[in-house]
């Protein structure tokens, strides 16, 4: 999934039912404007981080895309589970303006 920052809803992906979870492989932001914030992906059901990103001021020397990467070397079962029934959500100290790009899994029990 592709997502233009900033977005007005903070819920990135949703599990389609009580009985399905989300599995996060991998997070990748590329910030358009450099303001200090801190952003962070969170478990909707228990208000934990599995993942944040520190947000300079300035744009740093190279790319500036930050990665997460929760994959375990290619294993088709890797990442990081959400609480089943739970959203993955967006939280920002301070704003971001860029370019998300998250891998989610849809996994039904």
């Amino acid at each position: 999934m592709d997502i233009t920052l900033p977005v007005v809803d903070t819920l990135l992906m949703t599990a389609r039912s009580s009985t399905q979870f989300l599995r996060v492989r991998k997070i990748s932001l590329t910030p358009s404007a450099y303001i200090t914030s801190v952003v962070s992906f969170l478990d909707s059901s228990t208000g934990e981080a599995i993942g944040s990103f520190n947000i300079p001021d300035v744009r740093p020397v190279g790319s500036g895309t930050m990665v997460l990467d929760f994959s375990d070397g290619g294993k088709r079962a890797s990442g990081v589970k959400i609480t089943k029934g739970a959203s993955l959500q967006l939280a920002t100290t301070n704003g971001v303006a860029g370019r998300l790009h998250v891998e989610v899994d849809r996994i039904s029990i």
